[in-house]
Order: structure tokens, then sequence, then C-alpha cells
């Protein structure tokens, strides 16, 4: 919500099995599967839909200006894979620069040494590519 809120204070932004739906909170992953767990989303994010739309950033990719890095485990449990493709999607209809890494075997974040590097190296990449001054991962 940075990037949608300060259109002009970022350079670049990245999602890492972000939530960019928040009503879709209430439809996947597990958190609603306890009853702790359904409290947990009632007290923190409310039930108003479109209240939760209106805290959403998937709902308001125009304003973003800036690229953005969408990395996201095909296996997340807790954050389901479709908030990434959602936003890709609507960045995508938008035309706006987005770069997305589907990383399949993964849940909610990256927990194999070798998917990890390759992650991180293409965060510090995607970072020097756009911030001023900064030297790609991959040429150092």
């Amino acid at each position: 919500m940075g990037a949608v809120r300060e259109p002009t204070l970022y350079k670049c932004a990245a999602s890492y099995a972000g939530v960019t739906d928040l009503q879709l909170m209430f439809k996947t992953g597990d958190i609603r599967y306890s009853n702790m767990g359904r409290v947990y989303l009632q007290e923190s994010l409310g039930e108003d839909a479109e209240d939760l739309k209106a805290r959403s950033p998937v709902s308001h990719v125009d304003a973003i200006q800036i690229p953005i890095l969408i990395v996201h485990g095909k296996e997340d449990w807790r954050a389901d894979f479709e908030h990434a493709t959602r936003m890709r999607d609507a960045l995508e209809k938008a035309h706006k620069d987005v770069e997305f890494v589907p990383l399949s075997f993964e849940g909610h974040g990256a927990y194999d040494e070798q998917t990890r590097v390759a992650v991180y190296a293409k965060l510090l990449d995607f970072l020097a590519k756009h911030l001023q001054g900064g030297q790609a991962y991959s040429q150092q």
C-alpha cells in the first residue's frame, strides 16, 4: 500500500508472499480454518467488503507509478498464491512495470536454500536496477 498511498516517495517496491487482497484472506489460506484465525481476521481486518477493498493494493494499481517485483510461492498456505496472480494481472492490465517470480514447491517464503539464494539475488538485482547507483548482485 505504500506505493499506492505515496506514489512518488519510492523508486520501486517488492512484494514477497504479500497479501494484496484483504477480502481473499477470508476465502483462501489457512488462517480462516480455526476459530481463533477467523476471530483474528474479523478483529484485525474487519468484515466490511467495501472497506477491505479500499485497503487492498490490488484495487488501486492505477495509483502505482513505480516498478513492482512480486515473489510468491505457489504452495503458500498462509497468503494464497492467488494474491500474487491477482496483483500481477491487475498491474499488467493497467500497463504497469511488474516483474513476477512464482516459486514452485515453495510456501509462505522460500525454504529451499538454493531457492532463497535465487530469490535474494533477484531482489538485489531488481533494487540495483531501480535505485540510483546500484550494481547488480549477479555482476558482483
